[in-house]
């Protein structure tokens, strides 16, 4: 197609897998806590063994981790970090 990255196209990925960082161009992604997501599906899991199936909607903190892949401009940026 022609096309490059980041002058062109933005390439933003997800979760932040540790290979990321390595691809050429380093790949900009979306991190959230692994441990909090965890938790929240831990307890989602036990609040429906125990019947309690309501459902919940939880919002977890994500960062953006700027990379390479895409130029993301400042005045936009400080509004998600």
């Amino acid at each position: 197609m022609g096309l490059c990255v980041p002058k062109d196209i933005a390439i933003v990925g997800f979760d932040d897998i540790s290979i990321s960082e390595y691809f050429g161009p380093s790949l900009t992604t979306i991190s959230q806590d692994p441990n909090l997501l965890g938790k929240s599906c831990y307890q989602l899991f036990k609040n429906v063994i125990k019947g309690r199936k309501k459902t919940t909607h939880d919002i977890l903190l994500q960062t953006i981790k700027v990379r390479e892949s895409a130029v993301i401009p400042e005045d936009i940026l400080k509004n998600y970090q």
